[in-house]
């Protein structure tokens, strides 16, 4: 009483005395006592288990900015929410790669997508109409939204070598964060805003959204740690040169690009992976939260690359029924795969059992020995990625293009002003390819 009399704001404390006094009790079907279970719904009833009070799941608290995560789209009931959490669950261990029990269909899966780049290079309309809208309306999944921008403009080298037939290329974000007025929006809150409303508007919910100038590698004691041991070894060579990544010294110097430029082309890389991964572990940290916290498990999870321009819509249920890990088969690309020692990295399918391998890959990188890697070669992203499936024994399955039907892209800003929009890395499919007979979109190399 002293706390009302002083006209203190802590009506936590008024709150909890006189709840305490009530003599209600949590309800039966309610008191879990799993990990999280105090963070879920509760529901208080009487002696004559009449429901007097119900409190709402910490994560629906405005502070999170998610309150879409607390409203069933359609009247979709909690029970029907999280259809088949129990019927699914019963035989199936979530944490095991061996989860590979036959579903019939999609319908009551849930499905967190993860996304992590930059704004510059973000394709978000293209997402939301034919990855997510599908998902939600046509397969009936529940799909949560995780992604992770940074903020600041790159020369986006990697890309600009694709697009040699420019000068002085200036790549923009997608045209959906173009004001007819204003222009390109540059304030966070109103970019924020405009990505929660498109998720909200395509009846997913956003799981975490994190904008931010950049990402702060260097204070990462892995890191740190790992660079003090290159530079021990290599003390004339920059220290992200051969981590996570090396370079291709079966030809030595390129015969257009000097050893010192492929030298530094190679750091620059390694840094953009080695943030890549530290936000996608990040997302991935927070999608596991919410799994505790709300109790259920996601039953698939997509890493999506921040490019990537769907062309088609997303069917998930072709990859209900068998395999544990789903990535692209890019067989006839113009800069061909060996898919003896790589796989495509531009997205990857994974149904729980596995996801935890690529949620902390960034982490799985450090128990890997480089030095015991041929080097000869090169170790690329995609090489990595072949490395820690079969080390982690991964069942991982190559599907042909017109099953994940996008391709990696870049919103070019021409001289008038208008935008372009091409495929900066084309992947190609030996048998059931993309068609594109409808779609004018060329790639960047041919532009003229």
């Amino acid at each position: 009483m002293d706390e009302i009399h002083c006209h203190s704001d802590r009506d936590q404390i008024s709150f909890g005395q006189v709840l305490a006094s009530s003599g209600l009790q949590l309800a039966p079907d309610t008191e879990q006592r799993g990990v999280g279970w105090e963070l879920r719904d509760r529901v208080y009833v009487t002696s004559d288990n009449e429901p007097m009070l119900h409190i709402s799941k910490r994560s629906c608290h405005w502070y999170y900015r998610s309150f879409a995560r607390c409203v069933a789209p359609h009247n979709r009931v909690e029970d029907n929410v999280n259809r088949g959490a129990s019927s699914r669950m019963e035989g199936r261990d979530h944490h095991s790669s061996s989860s590979r029990t036959e579903i019939v269909d999609a319908s009551g899966l849930r499905v967190a997508v993860i996304i992590a780049g930059t704004l510059q290079s973000y394709m978000l309309q293209s997402t939301i109409d034919n990855l997510i809208y599908p998902m939600v309306h046509t397969d009936d999944a529940i799909v949560d939204y995780y992604v992770s921008l940074t903020t600041t403009e790159t020369n986006n080298s990697d890309v600009r070598r694709r697009i040699s037939n420019y000068q002085n290329l200036m790549i923009q974000p997608d045209p959906i964060f173009l004001d007819k007025k204003t222009g390109l929006l540059k304030d966070p809150s109103l970019i924020e805003e405009l990505i929660r409303v498109q998720i909200a508007n395509a009846e997913a919910s956003v799981g975490e959204l994190i904008l931010q100038d950049a990402i702060d590698i260097d204070s990462d004691a892995l890191l740190t740690a790992r660079r003090k041991m290159a530079l021990t070894a290599y003390p004339n060579d920059d220290p992200d040169l051969r981590f996570p990544t090396t370079l291709d010294t079966t030809t030595g110097s390129d015969e257009m690009i000097g050893q010192h430029q492929q030298h530094t082309m190679t750091v620059n890389s390694n840094r953009k992976l080695i943030s890549l991964y530290q936000a996608i572990q990040t997302l991935w940290e927070r999608a596991v939260t919410r799994e505790e916290e709300e109790g259920f498990k996601y039953d698939f999870v997509i890493f999506l690359r921040d490019d990537a321009l769907w062309q088609s819509e997303f069917k998930l249920r072709p990859f209900t029924t068998h395999g544990d890990v789903f990535v692209l088969s890019c067989d006839t690309r113009d800069d061909a795969m060996d898919d003896i020692i790589e796989l495509n990295d531009d997205i990857l399918i994974a149904r729980r059992g596995s996801a935890d391998v690529f949620g902390n890959y960034y982490s799985k990188l450090f128990d890997l020995d480089v030095k015991k890697w041929d080097g000869s070669t090169g170790c690329t992203s995609e090489v990595l990625l072949k490395w820690v499936t079969e080390r982690e024994h991964v069942e991982v399955k190559r599907i042909p293009q017109n099953e994940i039907p996008f391709q990696r892209s870049v919103n070019i800003k021409l001289p008038d002003g208008s935008c372009k929009q091409c495929f900066h890395k084309y992947c190609h499919s030996r048998s059931n390819t993309l068609l594109l007979d409808n779609v004018r979109i060329e790639e960047c190399a041919d532009i003229e």
